[in-house]
């Protein structure tokens, strides 16, 4: 349990990288006007590394307390962030 952990927030980590780049760009989303839309994606975009640090810390403080299935479903959570960026450049 702990190397799938390790290897899964390893991914996350690096992934911060890419993020940083989306984010900036994310603000153009702002360049005609504010909208509903504009700002839920910059909200969704910015709860990217939130949702890694709370889920990463999360898993590793129920690591002895929970059922294994519960503590991969926690540390999958920021997955989603990863998979829709994906979907959105490959299907788009």
């Amino acid at each position: 349990m702990k190397l799938f952990l390790f290897i899964s927030q390893s991914i996350y980590a690096l992934m911060l990288l890419p993020w940083f780049i989306v984010w900036g760009v994310s603000f153009m989303v702002f360049d005609s006007g504010y909208s509903l839309w504009g700002v839920g994606i910059m909200i969704m975009v910015t709860l990217y590394p939130i949702a890694v640090a709370v889920c990463s810390l999360l898993s590793w403080i129920y690591v002895k307390k929970m059922r294994p299935l519960s503590i991969v479903a926690i540390n999958l959570v920021p997955s989603i962030w990863i998979m829709a960026f994906a979907l959105i450049i490959f299907v788009f």
